[in-house]
């Protein structure tokens, strides 16, 4: 999560970041990455350190987050007695 932080609020970080998709796959990325370019669109190209292209699907994200926490809240409502 600081890693976005970084790009969207310039808060800093020692060391090399690195973006993980849904699938936890890390992805590098410049530490001089513009929240412009993370944040454009609903889906972006963002190139790693390499330079190669990754496409970011942010409402794919969403709905995979919004379902990873809607299945815990399920499951930590059922254990209470």
């Amino acid at each position: 999560m600081l890693d976005i932080r970084q790009i969207g609020e310039h808060a800093h970080k020692r060391g090399e970041s690195a973006i993980r998709l849904m699938t936890n796959a890390p992805i590098p990325i410049c530490v001089k990455t513009s929240a412009l370019g993370f944040f454009n669109a609903p889906i972006v190209k963002l190139p790693d350190i390499t330079g190669q292209l990754h496409s970011i699907n942010h409402l794919q994200n969403l709905t995979k987050a919004e379902n990873r926490i809607q299945r815990a809240l399920t499951r930590a409502t059922d254990k209470q007695p």
